[in-house]
């Protein structure tokens, strides 16, 4: 079984700890850097949100969305093909529509 996220990365520590929580002023200069582009990343991000929250429609059929689970190896292409197996009234149809 893998090791959990927290230890695999764990030796990582040193480095976060030289640029990010750093005393001296490297780290001081990373952060005064790294927070004017965190404002601009978030008015996008939000931004970005608000027009797809606008977008939302009610379909005329009954529809399942899977997605915004993981990306790759996620479990979801088998979610889905359990879900046409097993979760399909007898005679009913189904598509699955993919983006990417």
């Amino acid at each position: 079984m893998p090791a959990p996220v927290v230890e695999r990365f764990a030796g990582y520590g040193w480095a976060r700890r030289a640029l990010w929580g750093g005393a001296g002023t490297g780290g001081a200069v990373a952060r005064g850097l790294a927070l004017p582009l965190s404002w601009v990343w978030r008015t996008a991000a939000g931004a970005r949100l608000g027009v797809a929250a606008g977008a939302a429609e009610r379909l005329a059929v009954p529809t399942v969305s899977v997605g915004n689970v993981t990306v790759g190896g996620g479990g979801k292409t088998s979610l889905v093909r359990g879900l046409l197996a097993e979760g399909l009234p007898e005679g009913a149809r189904a598509a699955v529509l993919t983006r990417g």
